[in-house]
This record gives structure tokens, sequence and C-alpha cells, in this order.
């Protein structure tokens, strides 16, 4: 039997070794005291590590209504489908540098668009509901 490396220590935690390496791991952990406080170890170390992931996780607070699950229609793809052919191809027939600045100039213009709607979508607070989250005490 070949000595246990340390990555098959982690292997036998989840579950990854193949069936007679781990039954070789597993009569050399009943038999080595040391071997087996080194797996004990490096379980207590995956049970925290898997303690503290699961209560960082958290799900998010998002409800996504039916308008919002709407917002790229059918002729929104097929127009961007349209661009990226047309982007894909217009270079061999015209000349490269006006392209490039007219596709960069629409580039921009749909961003700054898409950047609007997004300011205008968010919720906007007066400035005294904003006063009021703060603690003046200190």
């Amino acid at each position: 039997m070949k000595p246990v490396q340390p990555a098959e220590l982690s292997a036998l935690l989840d579950d990854e070794l193949e069936i007679g390496r781990r039954e070789e791991v597993e009569m050399a952990l009943a038999s080595d005291p040391a071997l087996r406080a080194q797996f004990l170890t490096l379980k207590s170390a995956d049970h925290q590590w898997r303690s503290a992931a699961h209560a960082a996780s958290f799900q998010p607070q998002i409800d996504l209504g039916p308008q919002d699950s709407a917002q790229h229609p059918a002729f929104l793809i097929t127009l961007g489908l349209i661009a990226l052919i047309i982007v894909r191809f217009a270079p061999k027939f015209i000349d490269a540098l006006p392209f490039g600045i007219v596709l960069h100039v629409v580039a921009l213009l749909v961003l700054l668009h898409r950047l609007v709607v997004m300011l205008r979508e968010q919720p906007m607070y007066p400035l005294t509901e904003q006063e009021g989250n703060y603690d003046r005490s200190v």
C-alpha cells in the first residue's frame, strides 16, 4: 500500500476517492493515530468552512414581476442579431476607419440611452428622508 497523501484525505472528505483507494485510506486511518488526527483536523476545518459559507450565503430579495421578464422582446433580439451580422461583414465592404467611428458613436449612444433609463428607474428620496437615517449623536 502506498502512503496516504494529504490530497487524498481531502478527497476522502469530499467522497471523491475510488472505492479501492478509499478502503486503503480508511484502513490507514484506523491504524495510524497521527494520520487520523490529521484527518480529524482537516474534517473540522472543512466543517467550519462549510458552516461559515452557509452562514454568509443569502438569498436576494428580488421580486421579478411580469414586466421584468418581458424586457427583451423578440424584435430587439432580432435587431441585435442583424447588427452583429452587419458589424461582422461591413468592414469587408467599406473603409474601416469611418465604419469604426460610426460604430463607436452608435455604441456610445446606446450605452448613454441605457444609462439614462437606469437612472430614471432608480428610486429617488428627498433629502429630509435621508437625514433621518444618520445618527447625529456621535
